[in-house]
């Protein structure tokens, strides 16, 4: 089992999400810069960022940050960290997270709408891989 965000756990879920059929198949024609932006609660007491570059179904690249300024997203997902763990564990999907209102998207309004209208799957996808990867809360 790895820590979320460790260098362990994003190996593991690049791993995951490369090697996920379902996830491959709702992201086919996806190609986007994802930031998961982790913000402070409890005990975690600094924000940090994941950021994903995903293509046609597969994740090319991905950095733990601490400046999200430092890299051009696409979209950019808000949580707590409390939040983020509902969604590692399964408790709380992530297009669930955002219709709710429990995490924030920050995009273009024509992003937004080509997400919500082609790949709330790939999303979705996105938050199950993550529930795959082993991890020590």
């Amino acid at each position: 089992m790895a820590s979320f965000l460790s260098k362990e756990w994003v190996t593991c879920l690049v791993e995951t999400l490369n090697n996920n059929l379902e996830y491959s198949r709702a992201a086919r024609d996806f190609e986007a810069r994802i930031l998961l932006e982790v913000l402070p609660t409890g005990a975690f007491s600094q924000v940090r960022c994941l950021y994903l570059d995903l293509a046609d179904g597969k994740c090319r690249k991905a950095n733990v940050i601490e400046d999200a300024s430092s890299v051009e997203a696409d979209y950019t997902f808000s949580g707590t960290y409390a939040k983020w763990i509902r969604i590692v564990t399964g408790k709380m999907d992530m297009n669930q997270a955002v219709f709710s209102g429990e995490f924030g998207l920050r995009a273009e309004m024509g992003k937004k709408r080509e997400l919500w209208s082609n790949y709330l799957r790939a999303i979705y996808m996105l938050g199950d891989c993550m529930t795959r990867v082993p991890t020590d809360l």
